[in-house]
């Protein structure tokens, strides 16, 4: 009802202008890089209802929209009149504009809802009539200031809502969320191109405690490791192994994560609200991850033998899993696949069905047990990270 209040409110026009900009595939022309589409095939649920799509421009975004979630209504958020930076780049197209984005639109009419007006009024009169979107697009101007007001609204009037934009390596972009992380402890995690606010499942302290661990892991572990410390440090592979496996949006599972290293995947799975018990190898990375344990305040961890060429099964009593990882260290050059073998039916024996074994191997894996691990699961790249996942049920 509130929906259809707002289409009559904002009609889609009765004739359809006369002009044909799609691509053979029907797709409409525009900005939205493939950072764009794998961010919002992460994140926009299948079943959403509603979804704000702001700076529609030509249409592409709201049809990758109304593509990922076949059910959803998309209110397209527009003044169509262009940005500062468009009118110096691409000035023909603006006086035009609008009746492109409605012909590329047209197929879909029933599904749009096309509202002429700036960002912040757009957002505060759809939350006025009693609309609570999914997902909240920002993709309006990049300055500072507009940015910042935009974000700002978005997350005061539907704090439920899953928040993302566009133009991530903007100066504007970039000063924005940064001022709205230190002033409101909002996160922002960047999928390249591209941004989401993610909802924290512990407090902004526990962010300040995680860079207080990176300070001190990078001056107290100062012979060589400082590399090794800034690969796994990069929030943004953890956070992409997180939203790619799934585990951003599906509610609390518990996790073991055998090879801890500095706790930054499993804090990272924590965030999201998992349970997640930790194990480790003993290595060059033991303290820190004892750190780790102790400042984060993780669950005990379990004690996981290993020694050089044979593996070890999992301690006796230690529960069911939903998931377990296996990162780097795990799987190193002395493991055989027989012991491969050994491992992944240890693993999936304390994996609830349903569940299933995450494998991201280092460049020192060994070839042939990794060949041992292709043959049995589903392989993935993300983030420059490959990884694989041996289901329960397919094992």
């Amino acid at each position: 009802m509130k929906l259809q209040e707002l289409k009559n409110k904002f009609p889609f026009p009765a004739v359809k202008p006369d002009i044909n900009t799609l691509r053979p595939d029907g797709r409409p022309e525009g900005w939205c890089s493939g950072d764009n589409v794998r961010m919002f095939e992460a994140i926009v649920p299948a079943d959403a209802k509603v979804i704000i799509d702001g700076g529609s421009w030509m249409g592409l975004s709201a049809w990758h929209f109304l593509r990922i979630a076949p059910k959803a209504t998309v209110i397209c958020v527009d003044t169509w009149a262009g940005s500062e930076e468009h009118k110096r780049s691409c000035p023909e197209i603006l006086p035009r504009l609008y009746d492109i984005f409605i012909s590329n639109m047209w197929e879909y009419r029933d599904r749009i809802i096309p509202i002429r007006i700036d960002g912040v009024t757009g957002l505060s009169g759809i939350s006025k009539m009693g609309i609570k979107p999914d997902v909240v697009y920002i993709d309006w101007a990049h300055d500072y200031v507009s940015v910042k007001n935009d974000i700002s609204a978005a997350v005061k009037l539907f704090p439920e809502a899953t928040i993302c934009g566009d133009d991530y390596r903007w100066e504007g972009v970039i000063k924005a969320t940064e001022e709205l992380r230190v002033e409101r402890g909002l996160r922002f995690v960047g999928h390249d191109r591209c941004w989401r606010m993610a909802r924290p499942a512990v407090s902004p302290y526990e962010m300040d405690l995680w860079d207080e661990l990176i300070r001190k892991w990078t001056y107290k572990y100062c012979y060589g490791v400082e590399k090794y410390l800034h690969w796994w440090t990069q929030r943004a592979r953890c956070d992409a192994l997180v939203v790619a496996c799934g585990l951003a949006n599906c509610g609390p599972k518990r996790i073991l994560d055998m090879s801890a290293g500095i706790g930054l995947f499993a804090y990272t799975l924590r965030y999201y609200g998992h349970d997640v018990t930790l194990t480790n190898p003993p290595g060059i990375e033991t303290e820190i991850y004892r750190d780790a344990i102790e400042l984060l305040g993780f669950s005990p961890a379990i004690d996981h033998e290993y020694e050089q060429g044979v593996f070890k099964a999992l301690p006796p009593g230690i529960g069911d899993y939903d998931i377990i990882v296996s990162r780097a260290l795990t799987v190193m050059s002395f493991w055989t696949a027989l012991d491969m073998d050994a491992f992944i039916g240890d693993c999936l024996f304390h994996i609830m069905h349903g569940g299933y074994l995450l494998i991201a191997p280092n460049a020192f894996s060994d070839p042939v047990v990794m060949e041992k691990i292709k043959y049995k699961a589903e392989k993935s790249n993300v983030n420059s990270c490959v990884y694989y996942k041996i289901h329960k049920q397919e094992a």
